[in-house]
């Protein structure tokens, strides 16, 4: 299946804060079958997204600032202790959100299906927000709909 990077991205997450992939893969109403389906598509999307790293980090070493950093007292340090980070006020901004962008809408195959979820899914803890993001790695089956796995290649 063919999706956005962006995309990718946003239903990844972080190790901080799981994104809605892997919420949907913690659901207990699912049944094994599905959870197996979503993790499996959840291995291949934070594959994807792990590949885009390298390519971040060069992103924020080509157009980052090390800025100052606050202590504990609020006295500015010298440094940022993580490296360069890009921030909206800094005058490279434009250019780094210009090429993240264009970064963000290349075309990434791949080779999983995507799931069809239970109409039942929105009482399993799935947001709006959550099916926004996951738009076409995974499906909400009609009530009157059999249930299937969707096979998108």
């Amino acid at each position: 299946m063919k999706v956005k990077l962006g995309q990718i991205v946003a239903a990844s997450g972080t190790p901080q804060q799981p994104g809605p992939l892997q919420k949907l893969v913690n659901v207990d109403e699912f049944c094994v079958g599905l959870k197996y389906r979503l993790a499996k598509l959840a291995i291949a999307v934070n594959d994807a997204a792990r590949a885009f790293d390298p390519t971040k980090v060069a992103l924020v070493e080509k157009y980052g600032a090390v800025h100052k950093m606050l202590d504990e007292d609020g006295n500015e340090t010298d440094q940022d202790e993580r490296g360069k980070s890009c921030r909206p006020e800094d005058e490279s901004w434009p250019e780094f959100i210009k090429e993240y962008g264009v970064l963000m809408e290349e075309d990434v195959e791949l080779a999983i299906e995507s799931a069809i979820l239970p109409p039942a899914a929105d009482a399993a803890g799935v947001t709006a927000a959550d099916l926004m993001i996951l738009d076409g790695l995974v499906t909400v089956r009609g009530e009157d709909e059999k249930p299937a796995l969707k096979v998108v290649k």
